[in-house]
């Protein structure tokens, strides 16, 4: 089992890439950033080819929405 230690330091690597594609997106025109991201969240799987979101994020939109 990973180190607590080990755990964090993921966590803040995963924080800081983050960050740094959020600051490319931002530097970009909004139209080749509306295309990178869209690109990005299907290779996530998280919307599909038709632009709507695959099951399991509809489902976890919904129950947030419930709350």
């Amino acid at each position: 089992m990973p180190s607590v230690e080990l755990i964090e330091c993921e966590k803040v690597a995963y924080i800081n890439g983050m960050k740094e594609y959020l600051k490319q997106l931002k530097s970009m025109e909004q139209s080749q950033a509306k295309k990178i991201s869209l690109e990005n969240l299907k290779k996530s799987k998280i919307i599909g080819e038709n632009g709507e979101f695959t099951e399991h994020y509809e489902y976890m939109r919904m129950s947030v929405q419930k709350r």
